[in-house]
């Protein structure tokens, strides 16, 4: 009788596949980083977006007596020097109003700053049309070139209010 040969892989050949497996996952292991960053910002901008529809339907509830706005208490006089000048405020990230912010709109970090800026205001007897954009500012994530850098998000507007 012949003694049988088993077949199996030596242990250089097992070394190379396991180094040639290495090689191939590594690179895919790069870019979870910047998936997760691409997430991130995705995440952010949505949020944007959300908070400045949410603001532009709650400032359609305003009328003339009633000058501030139901959902997020925002005061804009639609008669007043503000109908032309627009409004800033800070929000958190949970969609909460914390502050005006008069002249300093971008200091904070992990906030978003609103802004209406009023391009025109057409005001007759009965309505005042109001149009300009609504901007969403934040501070994105990271820092590059020791600078902080900010994300903006702007929709035309378009505010009609009848007397």
């Amino acid at each position: 009788m012949h003694p049988q040969k088993t077949c199996a892989f030596s242990l250089v050949e097992l070394l190379f596949a396991i180094s040639v497996l290495t090689l191939a996952i590594l690179p895919m292991i790069g870019f979870v980083p910047s998936i997760i960053g691409a997430n991130e910002v995705s995440k952010e901008t949505l949020q944007a977006r959300s908070l400045v529809e949410a603001v532009q339907e709650d400032l359609r509830s305003l009328t003339f007596q009633k000058t501030k706005t139901s959902l997020y208490g925002i005061d804009y006089n639609l008669e007043g020097k503000e109908a032309k000048n627009g409004f800033e405020c800070v929000f958190d990230l949970h969609g909460r109003v914390l502050a005006d912010v008069g002249d300093n709109i971008k200091a904070a970090q992990g906030f978003y700053f609103l802004k209406l800026e009023v391009e025109s205001v057409e005001k007759d007897f009965n309505r005042v049309l109001i149009r300009g954009r609504l901007n969403a500012v934040w501070p994105e994530h990271g820092v590059q070139n020791n600078k902080k850098t900010f994300k903006e998000f702007s929709v035309p507007t378009v505010l009609c209010y009848e007397k």
